[in-house]
C-alpha cells in the first residue's frame, strides 16, 4: 500500500515546532498525555504477560504516571520495569511505519482509541481493590488522579475516534502520523530526563527501581534504553523512507 510521504513531512515540521516554540508543549498536551498512557499501559501490558497483578494505573496533570503491580517474580519485576519507556518507542516507531504504507491510518487511530478506553476502565475503574485505590490514598494514586485519569483518557479516545471517522483522509494521516512521532519525541525525551536523574540523584524512577532489583547502576539502564530506542527508530525509519511514492 503506498501512501504519500506528505502528511508526514508535514507531521514532523508540527512535531519540531511543539518542541521549539513557546508555549508548544502546551498546545500539544494531550498527545503527551497520550504517551503517558502508552508508557504505563506498557507496564500494565507486561505484568500481564508475566502472570503479575495489576493493582491500578493513575495519569497525573503534569503527564506523569504511576502504575501498581505486584511482579510475581524478580524476573517479572525486572520485565515490568524495563517496559514502560520502551513501549513509547516501540508504539510510536510500529504507528509510524503502519501509517506510512502498511495500514489505513484510520484504523492506527481507532485502534490507539481502543488501548486508551482499555487502560482505562480495566486499570483505573475496575481494579483489584478497586475501593482502596479510587477513594483512598492507597498505593499513592488518589483520587484526584483517578477522576483525571478517566476524564482524559475518555476525551483522548472519544476525539481520536472521531478524527478517524471524519471525511478527511489527509487530516487521519497527519494526526496518526503526529501522533507517532510524540510517542517517539516524547519517548526520547524522558530517557534523557531519567538518563540524568540517574547521573545526579537517586530519584524514583524506573532505572532506579531496576538499580534496587538487579544491583546494577540506574544509568546503565537509561543508557540501554536510549540504545534500544535509537536503533529500533533507525529501523523504522529506514523501512519507511523505502517506502517512496
Amino acid at each position: 500500500m503506498k501512501t504519500t510521504k506528505t502528511p508526514l513531512y508535514f507531521a514532523l515540521i508540527a512535531a519540531l515546532l511543539s518542541w521549539l516554540l513557546p508555549f508548544g508543549r502546551l498546545i500539544v498536551y494531550p498527545f503527551s498525555l497520550f504517551v503517558t498512557f502508552i508508557h504505563e499501559g506498557g507496564h500494565v501490558i507486561m505484568a500481564l504477560l508475566t502472570g503479575s497483578q495489576v493493582f491500578s494505573m493513575a495519569i497525573a496533570t503534569d503527564t506523569s504516571g504511576l502504575t501498581i503491580t505486584a511482579p510475581n517474580s524478580t524476573f517479572s519485576g525486572i520485565l515490568i520495569a524495563n517496559a514502560g519507556y520502551l513501549s513509547a518507542i516501540a508504539y510510536g516507531t510500529a504507528a509510524l511505519w503502519l501509517a506510512n504504507g502498511q495500514v489505513n491510518s484510520r484504523k492506527i487511530l481507532q485502534f490507539s482509541a481502543l488501548i486508551i478506553l482499555f487502560l482505562v476502565i480495566f486499570f483505573t475503574v475496575f481494579v483489584k481493590d478497586w475501593f482502596a485505590a479510587f477513594f483512598a490514598n492507597g498505593f499513592g494514586i488518589n483520587l484526584g488522579m483517578k477522576f483525571f485519569t478517566i476524564v482524559a483518557g475518555l476525551l483522548i479516545a472519544l476525539c481520536l475516534w472521531w478524527v478517524s471517522k471524519a471525511k478527511s483522509q489527509a487530516n487521519a494521516d497527519f494526526v496518526a502520523n503526529f501522533l507517532a512521532l510524540e510517542c517517539i519525541f516524547n519517548g526520547l525525551g524522558d530517557i534523557k530526563t531519567v538518563l540524568s536523574l540517574s547521573v545526579y540523584t537517586t530519584a524514583h524512577s524506573d532505572a532506579q527501581n531496576l538499580a534496587e532489583l538487579t544491583g546494577i547502576p540506574s544509568v546503565a539502564w537509561a543508557l540501554g534504553w536510549g540504545l534500544i530506542s535509537l536503533w529500533i527508530i533507525g529501523m523504522c525509519l529506514k523501512a519507511v523512507l523505502k517506502n517512496r511514492s
